[in-house]
């Protein structure tokens, strides 16, 4: 089947033929009709940051599609239902997963990461990672809620636990960061601040819910937050772009006793205001990591419903221009919210 294989960092992706999957007893065939490309595809393909199991690997875990075959110990789907897929293969045995905090499995493979993904014409996954995708919503949009949707999901809903009324800043307004807005608004922000040095980002979160917008240049952000609240700063921050600089910035920007979520992925060392600082105004930092399931079928029915708008928010791509859109997405020039492969 075809797929887009990732063979070294640095190198073109390129379309390629890899040998179709066959499920196992617990698991199904997808026939993939769209998979969201991520930034962590940028990661590993363009940058080197993040190593694959092994190589040549077929990219993609944002899945959607159509479900072509059942494993033997399979009993609760059937051939031909439209499903959105999880985007990593967990266990479902662990104390996390047991707890329904399957992004903290320790046992779990990432699509196109640990295993082949869901850039090619079919995919094999666990049943339980599926949730059914209702005729409403089309597969490209099914595709990105597995992750681009759900993630900033859990960082506003589950780790922040946003009260309605409450003030926020979002730091890095990319693809994560403009869907945040959109939850932030959803449930009942009083004002969302959007920083970001990108003039097309704030563009682009404002559009989503953003109150008040603030391109990063030389003066900090946090003074900028501060004066904007007459100096008391806001409830909480949420960090889309995982450097210390910018976690630090987050930080800065609460009011007393306010909590920043830290969801941007890095490898630098959290540097914190000093402890009397931190701890005087009785401070919260808490990580966000991806998402779990009830998630995934939490936004599933928000999009169901009507509640949550994301119609003209993804552009389809071909297997064959996925490396082109790759190129775009790490210089920063992508003309588009989500590009979506679609098979």
């Amino acid at each position: 089947m075809k797929a887009a294989l990732f063979k070294n960092a640095q190198e073109p992706l390129q379309a390629g033929e890899i040998e179709a999957p066959a499920p196992q007893a617990d698991e199904v065939l997808i026939d993939i009709k769209a998979c969201g490309i991520c930034g962590t595809d940028v990661h590993i393909a363009k940058e080197g940051s993040i190593p694959t199991a092994f190589t040549p690997i077929a990219l993609g875990h944002e899945p959607a599609g159509v479900i072509a075959g059942l494993g033997s110990a399979v009993s609760n789907w059937h051939l031909g239902d439209r499903v959105a897929c999880y985007p990593a293969a967990f266990c479902g045995q662990c104390p996390a997963c047991e707890n329904g905090r399957e992004g903290l499995c320790f046992k779990s493979e990432i699509f196109g990461i640990g295993r082949h993904g869901a850039m090619a014409e079919q995919m094999a996954a666990p049943a339980r990672c599926l949730v059914k995708l209702p005729d409403s919503i089309s597969f490209e949009v099914g595709a990105i809620l597995t992750d681009a949707v759900s993630t900033p999901y859990h960082a506003v809903v589950r780790r922040a636990q946003l009260v309605a009324g409450e003030s926020v800043v979002i730091i890095g307004c990319g693809g994560l960061g403009s869907q945040a807005v959109r939850f932030c608004k959803l449930f009942g922000a009083a004002r969302i601040i959007a920083v970001d040095r990108n003039s097309a980002a704030l563009e682009a979160a404002e559009k989503a819910g953003a109150t008040d917008v603030i391109l990063a240049g030389d003066e900090p952000a946090n003074k900028l937050v501060k004066t904007l609240t007459a100096g008391t700063g806001v409830d909480v921050a949420f960090e889309f772009v995982g450097a210390s600089r910018t976690i630090d910035t987050a930080v800065r920007c609460l009011r007393r006793g306010g909590r920043a979520v830290v969801v941007g992925i890095g490898t630098e060392k959290i540097q914190l205001p000093a402890v009397r600082t931190f701890v005087g105004n009785e401070y919260e930092l808490r990580g966000s990591m991806g998402l779990d399931l009830q998630d995934l079928k939490d936004v599933v029915a928000l999009v169901e419903a009507g509640k949550l708008q994301l119609d003209g928010t993804t552009h389809g791509i071909s297997i064959n221009a996925v490396d082109s859109a790759l190129v775009l997405l790490q210089q920063g020039r992508a003309e588009h919210a989500r590009y979506v492969v679609t098979v």
